[in-house]
């Protein structure tokens, strides 16, 4: 899974080509899988999947990216209650569904804002919204000029300082990568960091107070306000999968847990890792 984090990047531009059928009984295992699963606080998601471009054939409702999707032969959206909690479980899980997917050789990309709500409406119960989807199919290889402009808009390839995101014992003591008593953790934070998030704001904090490390989310003021529920609670979900990926690869034994973490003005407290032994 860690190589997967690694080389994924975000695909809007897809080619035209159905996706095979025994790519697509694979991927519907994967839904199943992840469907099971629970995120760290408890939650699950539900998924649905959707031949481009409408939600069903019969009310011929379509998806639509408003153009910033190309081609995609497929979407799967995810579904959850609107409450923080959810959300982060959401980012968790629909994330672990898209790196499986790159796995497959295939593309996807985060869509939160660029897609038409109102259209999954017919999918939902009292309480239900869809926070996100992806478009899945198989990347074109060649970025379109919106495309590239879209990246450079939202920094995509950029990532913020290492020393930025994590500190150690204290949020006055940054965290350099080559910090002894990171070793079995640093893999682990570069995946947080390199992760993917909403306009590439990279939300997430993390204090190492070792053995434990708190997970923290910095909002940005006023940030996903035009949605109607916490768009930034997923970008630490995705952070929480990205680091536990980073412990399964090296074999260090961990726990989720709520702690008494240090708290800050400008943070939320999310959650803890307890590191156990390295083996």
């Amino acid at each position: 899974m860690v190589e997967h984090i690694e080389k994924r990047i975000s695909v809007r531009h897809y080619r035209r080509m159905k996706i095979e059928d025994t790519v697509l009984s694979r991927i519907q295992e994967i839904m199943q899988q992840v469907h099971q699963n629970k995120g760290p606080f408890g939650h699950g998601i539900k998924l649905s999947y959707h031949h481009s471009p409408y939600i069903e054939e019969q009310t011929r409702i379509k998806i639509g990216t408003y153009g910033f999707v190309k081609n995609a032969p497929a979407y799967i959206a995810g579904i959850t209650h609107d409450r923080f909690e959810n959300l982060v479980d959401f980012g968790y899980l629909m994330e672990s569904l898209i790196l499986e997917l790159t796995g497959l050789g295939l593309g996807t990309v985060w869509l939160a804002g660029t897609f038409n709500r109102k259209a999954f409406d017919v999918l939902l119960r009292k309480g239900e919204i869809v926070p996100a989807i992806t478009a899945v199919g198989y990347p074109a290889g060649k970025q379109t000029a919106r495309e590239k402009m879209t990246r450079r808009l939202s920094r995509a390839d950029r990532r913020l300082p290492f020393e930025t995101l994590f500190h150690l014992n204290d949020f006055n003591r940054p965290l350099a990568p080559d910090t002894p008593e990171l070793m079995p953790i640093y893999q682990s934070l570069e995946l947080v960091r390199i992760g993917p998030s909403a306009s590439n704001k990279q939300p997430w904090r993390a204090l190492v107070q070792y053995p434990d490390v708190h997970l923290y989310l910095k909002r940005n003021p006023k940030y996903g306000k035009v949605l109607s529920f916490d768009l930034q609670a997923l970008d630490i979900g995705i952070a929480i999968y990205h680091f536990e990926q980073g412990l399964i690869g090296k074999g260090v034994t961990y726990k989720i847990e709520q702690t008494q973490a240090p708290t800050h003005p400008d943070l939320t407290y999310v959650t803890s890792f307890k590191i156990g032994k390295n083996p």
